[in-house]
């Protein structure tokens, strides 16, 4: 969340919203995972060591209030109430398997294309944004009824894209040919292979993608990867307008 904290404070504020409410369905355990605001250590890179409490203490420091929908005695009631919407990281099959647990999918949907309720996504909340779960991260550790995401953009997304070692690190690094698989292998055997298949963004770290209505655009360090089916992959650095992801032809 370090890099894309301003962008989360002026999307909320473009919505007037002051409030968020955490979904921390993809870790096992929430109240670790959500915690109280506290002190946050970080190691010499300034990244947080102490993940206990991180999420609610970083919205805090931004001036964001926050409340966790495990805390809520009806979940369905919190989402209906939320003006925004934050969907934590960790395993994206854990996290869908509670929300149809919690008929909370079609709601979601429904109250952000509607424009009821904003949605902020992280890691695996990144990729539930998108049309399907096809091209995520995670080990399929649960059986989830659908590969269907919650549809909030055309597109499929894949947060923490690396970008392919060059063969001869690899072997400087003892791996062998049979080792050498790389992310954008397995998304093009995605984009490639499947007749339906969907374009696919792959988000390096220290990357956000903010969509506001017909308007898509890359914020941070790093260009993203677009994966359109059937075509060769390209990069868009950041400040690039990617309007075009929008549309039903991507």
């Amino acid at each position: 969340m370090g890099h894309c904290g301003e962008t989360i404070q002026s999307f909320l504020k473009k919505g007037d919203v002051s409030k968020v409410l955490f979904v921390p369905y993809a870790l096992k355990e929430y109240e670790k995972y959500f915690g109280n605001p506290g002190v946050i250590k970080y190691d010499a890179s300034g990244q947080p060591i102490d993940h206990t409490g991180r999420p609610k203490a970083r919205l805090q420091e931004l001036g964001i209030k926050s409340t966790s929908i495990h805390h809520a005695e009806d979940p369905v009631a919190a989402v209906k109430a939320a003006k925004a919407l934050f969907i934590g990281g960790g395993n994206t099959f854990r996290l869908f398997k509670k929300l149809h647990e919690q008929n909370l999918v079609d709601l979601i949907r429904e109250r952000v294309t509607s424009g009821n309720m904003l949605y902020i996504g992280s890691s695996c909340g990144s990729t539930a944004a998108g049309a399907t779960i096809h091209t995520s991260i995670c080990m399929p550790i649960m059986e989830v009824p659908s590969f269907r995401g919650l549809g909030l953009v055309p597109f499929n997304i894949s947060p923490h894209y690396a970008d392919p070692e060059p063969k001869a690190k690899l072997h400087e690094l003892g791996f062998t040919v049979s080792m050498e698989e790389n992310r954008e292998q397995r998304i093009r055997q995605y984009t490639d292979e499947l007749e339906d298949a969907l374009t696919t963004v792959g988000i390096r770290e220290g990357t956000c993608l903010e969509v506001d209505g017909s308007k898509a655009t890359l914020h941070g360090k790093w260009p993203c990867r677009v994966f359109v089916p059937r075509q060769e992959p390209k990069d868009y650095p950041p400040g690039s307008n990617l309007d075009f992801l929008l549309s039903s032809d991507a």
